[in-house]
């Protein structure tokens, strides 16, 4: 499977890939949650491939969540005012992580 940005951009390289598994992998096995980080379309965008993109998530990283179906995913503001804890930016961003197969966990389980 490529994973790959849709652009077509090869910058995930194998190295990208397997530190993505791995960071994954231990994040199923602990029950911890991966964040979809609000920090990122706060930032100035990057021309990748004749598109601007965020710096930050970047799309191939969440490709490769896609293929774990027990992967926790989570959106957070990442923020340090409290105006923007759910801003334009924040609404864009699930509109972003909508694009992609996983469920984005609305509620944190604590319990485990």
């Amino acid at each position: 499977m490529n994973y790959t940005s849709k652009t077509g951009s090869n910058d995930f390289d194998h190295y990208c890939l397997m530190a993505s598994k791995r960071i994954i992998e231990a994040a199923i096995r602990n029950h911890v949650y991966l964040e979809i980080n609000g920090g990122g379309t706060r930032r100035p965008h990057i021309y990748v491939d004749n598109q601007w993109q965020y710096q930050y998530p970047r799309e191939a990283f969440w490709r490769v969540v896609e293929t774990y179906p027990d992967a926790l995913v989570i959106i957070g503001c990442d923020t340090h005012k409290p105006v923007e804890i759910y801003d334009q930016n924040i609404k864009d961003l699930c509109d972003y992580a909508e694009k992609f197969t996983f469920r984005v966990s609305d509620k944190i389980n604590l319990s485990k």
